[in-house]
């Protein structure tokens, strides 16, 4: 059995699994990565998953909007912290009320990562009657290092 520090893994994953090692020690976990896909991958991906019959917690990182120089996105000049912090809204608030197409569609204008592991758990989530999500944090990097020029904003939701 392979153990996460000997693997080359994606930094997300390892991100993941070492907090899945504190908070679930010897959990399985089976890491995805999705790079190209389309909304319909993501609802089928979604089908699958649900169609384990074992236990299952899905967990998705997402990093949200992505502005500066550094990432070729730069809509607007000024105001730049309430910018991005009205984009990242937008698209969370698509992703609180549980609105997968809407979020996939805005996604196709902003540069952001991860959207479809967050599509999948939304879909997954469905199945299980969960309605809605709950913002427990919303940030943007530049509220931590004062960079407003290139940042990126970052959410915990939760679904349940």
């Amino acid at each position: 059995e392979a153990k996460l520090e000997d693997l080359e893994v994606e930094d997300c994953i390892k991100t993941q699994a070492e907090f899945l090692n504190i908070v679930a020690e010897n959990a399985k976990i089976l890491p995805i990565l999705i790079n190209d896909f389309t909304y319909n991958d993501c609802i089928e991906l979604a089908d699958l998953l649900n169609s384990i019959d074992k236990q299952i917690c899905v967990i998705a990182s997402c990093d949200f909007v992505h502005y500066g120089s550094d990432y070729n996105f730069i809509p607007f000049v000024h105001s730049k912290k309430d910018n991005v912090n009205d984009l990242d809204m937008k698209l969370i608030n698509h992703v609180l009320k549980m609105d997968s197409k809407e979020f996939y569609n805005m996604q196709e204008k902003i540069p952001i990562c991860g959207t479809a592991p967050l599509i999948i758990c939304i879909e997954f989530c469905r199945y299980f009657g969960i309605k809605k999500g709950i913002l427990l944090r919303h940030y943007l990097s530049g509220d931590v290092n004062n960079d407003y020029d290139n940042c990126v904003g970052y959410a915990s939701i939760l679904f349940r």
